[in-house]
């Protein structure tokens, strides 16, 4: 979708409106006065500059540019192909040209070849400018009234979400000389969101607080008030499925089938702006949210629905998703996206997060049990004590205290449920 096209960017000074009028007259001078053969070499230069000034001015008429993905939700270290595709909707051909894109937040997507980093000028206003990083990559020759894909491997290298705004196209005559560039709108350019890496997390403890009591495979329980039929009895069967009444009538040993019903739902609440300033990389941040989107996508395949609160932050307002049967990719989206505000009072210490108002609790109140992600149990619990149910609601502190916590709400140190971490 285009924007608007700017002449002149990059052009040589040789192609400027001033130096073709100099030749110009410089040639008319010269050959009044005899000197032909530099009058000749004047002309010359008048034509050049004045044919690649029309050439370049031309150069993206009816040009368009669209971005297509195969794929656009990875874990760190897949890849996904983006495919550019540049229509020339004119007779002229493209001698060269050059896509320039904004670089990815902390680099979570990179491209594995066929892109160069450069900078580019832009401007706030009209006196105010700075130079971003970009990648920038360059086609040659396409020809005209036609269509050029050209397919590019990207590869995710951390948590984060990445449109490819500030496109960029640049093209001109066949010399170089003459350049006009366009901006193109990111509305039809898919978003690329890489996930949180996926770690080994123990889930065990959270399906026991579903149910109250040891579950049933992958989380689901029968309801023994439901008879759904019957099936010959099998050697690995329990005694206690046995249907006595009709091993009673008959030589036929049949076991009893319930009906299979789901665990209640989960509900998280990621308190994000408590992990601000506790590392000067983030990894704290990143841990938490590493085991918060691994219990979800683990919880999910065991039959668990997941809800999730996550406060304001950098790229998206406060979000509250009730518990559902839709896959997960939902919430991990969410969490790809999420950037800590990382706001400090003038002691050092974080500022509360910022939840919508009334709808995490409105939300966690209809799921089964709710989980809070913090970094402190203390700080969260003299902040949430009005708010949630104490008998429903379990706190997942990084700094969890080696005694219980005030308030009467449960906590277990959150690192505990990644597997191989001592609780």
């Amino acid at each position: 979708m285009k924007r608007r096209a700017k002449p002149g960017d990059g052009s040589s000074y040789l192609v400027s409106l001033g130096a073709i009028v100099f030749f110009f007259l410089a040639a008319v001078i010269t050959a009044y006065f005899g000197y032909l053969p530099l009058s000749g070499i004047l002309l010359f230069l008048f034509v050049l500059a004045g044919v690649a000034r029309i050439w370049g001015a031309v150069a993206m008429k009816d040009v368009s540019l669209s971005v297509s993905a195969d794929r656009t939700m990875l874990y760190p270290g897949e890849t996904a192909e983006i495919t550019y595709t540049v229509e020339n909707g004119k007779f002229l051909p493209l001698i060269w040209m050059e896509l320039a894109q904004d670089m990815p937040q902390r680099r979570c997507i990179m491209p594995e070849t066929g892109f160069e980093e450069d900078e580019r000028l832009v401007f706030d206003d009209e006196t105010a400018s700075r130079k971003i990083p970009v990648l920038k990559k360059g086609f040659s020759f396409i020809m005209g009234n036609s269509v050029t894909e050209t397919p590019t491997l990207w590869r995710a290298a951390c948590r984060g979400r990445y449109r490819a705004s500030g496109l960029f196209l640049r093209s001109g005559d066949g010399f170089g000389l003459a350049r006009t560039a366009r901006d193109f709108a990111a509305d039809d350019v898919p978003v690329m969101y890489v996930f949180p890496k996926h770690v080994p997390v123990d889930i065990s403890l959270m399906l026991r607080d579903q149910w109250e009591c040891s579950t049933g495979r992958k989380g689901y329980a029968e309801d023994m008030t439901v008879l759904r039929g019957l099936r010959q009895y099998q050697d690995t069967d329990s005694w206690k499925r046995i249907n006595w009444r009709i091993a009673a009538r008959s030589d036929e040993i049949q076991v009893n089938l319930f009906e299979t019903v789901q665990p209640r739902s989960a509900y998280f609440v990621f308190d994000g702006e408590s992990f601000a300033g506790a590392s000067e990389d983030g990894s704290e941040l990143e841990t938490a949210l590493e085991i918060l989107g691994s219990l979800i996508t683990d919880l999910y395949a065991a039959g668990v629905p997941c809800g999730l609160s996550l406060p304001h932050s950098k790229n998206i307002r406060a979000v509250d998703c009730a518990a559902d049967g839709e896959r997960p990719e939902r919430l991990l989206c969410l969490l790809s996206a999420y950037e800590c505000l990382c706001r400090l009072d003038e002691n050092r210490a974080p500022v509360p997060s910022c939840f919508s108002e009334g709808a995490p609790y409105t939300a966690a109140a209809t799921a089964g049990k709710t989980y809070i992600i913090t970094r402190s149990a203390e700080d969260a619990v003299s902040r949430l004590i009005p708010h949630y149910d104490r008998n429903r609601t379990v706190i997942l502190a990084m700094e969890a205290p080696d005694s219980g916590i005030g308030g009467g709400f449960a906590c277990r140190p959150l690192l505990s449920l990644r597997k191989g971490e001592s609780a």
